[in-house]
């Protein structure tokens, strides 16, 4: 009795790694289609990402991003599908918003071209999900203009 439930033990550990994983590769799937038209156009995706998982309710995770003048970018958050709003917003060095997307959606692009090289900072915020919150991945893809 006592292998029987060792081996339910690990196997519902396994199963419940193997949930968070697809749901943040979903995330990372969900943002790299709405790269893909872009791609298309000349725009190069980097393999550089940031991903995690974020509680219901405008939680938060910053992060910074290098960013070079004369080239145009697009930065996108993908949600997986627990995930019902999430929000991008970018700063400059000096915390000014240069760019946002606010829409009630699962993913969401910004725009940027900046005017000088140097240190940004793209904010991800989970406005809605369900109530264990929501698996999210952040791309950017860019070329020179």
């Amino acid at each position: 009795m006592k292998i029987h439930k060792w081996f339910w033990l690990i196997g519902s550990l396994w199963s419940l790694s193997s949930v968070a994983k697809a749901t943040e590769q979903d995330a990372k799937d969900e943002a790299q289609r709405l790269l893909e038209s872009l791609r298309k156009n000349g725009f190069v995706v980097e393999d550089k990402n940031f991903q995690g998982s974020l509680p219901k309710g405008k939680q938060t995770a910053r992060f910074e991003v290098n960013l070079y003048e004369g080239n145009e970018y697009y930065l996108v958050a993908g949600g997986c599908k627990d995930a019902y709003d999430i929000d991008l917003e970018v700063f400059d060095e000096n915390n000014h918003r240069i760019g946002k997307d606010d829409d009630q959606d699962q993913t969401a692009l910004v725009r940027i071209r900046p005017f000088w090289s140097g240190k940004f900072f793209a904010v991800v915020t989970m406005h809605d999900s369900t109530s264990d919150g929501a698996h999210w991945c952040l791309l950017q893809a860019y070329r020179k203009e």
